[in-house]
């Protein structure tokens, strides 16, 4: 999962371990998926997203983020003519340390949520759940 080695990590390392993180994300849901090359000083987005995932009969670009502004990366996806049959999404990433809230009751670790194009919440994935998927 994406965690910080010692220090605080900085924001390129941090999108570039979230992309991937979702990537096997993806993969491990059954989609091809095409990466769009970042590098330290330009970010290279395909119309506004950072991977495209494609399975036989699904075409998602997915835009992925740490930023809690939605809507900024929501109006990013919307700049771009997509033909209807094109997803567009957000895949949030919200991280942290798991605690102990009461007894036998422990906060979520680590988690996406998936936003639309016009930045409504549609779902939440539990990376607890693809915990062996991640660790490869």
């Amino acid at each position: 999962m994406v965690e910080s080695k010692v220090g605080k990590m900085s924001r390129n390392i941090k999108g570039r371990n979230i992309r991937t993180l979702i990537k096997k994300i993806l993969l491990a849901r059954g989609y091809s998926i095409y990466l769009a090359p970042h590098t330290k000083y330009l970010p290279n987005d395909v119309f506004g997203a950072d991977l495209i995932a494609m399975k036989k009969d699904e075409i998602i670009f997915v835009q992925t983020t740490a930023d809690t502004n939605i809507k900024r990366k929501a109006d990013e996806l919307q700049k771009y003519p997509y033909p209807h049959y094109i997803k567009r999404q957000i895949w949030r990433h919200i991280g942290g340390r798991r605690r102990k809230l009461r007894e036998n009751k422990w906060s979520k670790n680590q988690y996406i949520y998936i936003y639309n194009e016009k930045g409504e919440k549609i779902d939440e994935i539990d990376l607890y759940d693809y915990k062996d998927v991640l660790r490869r």
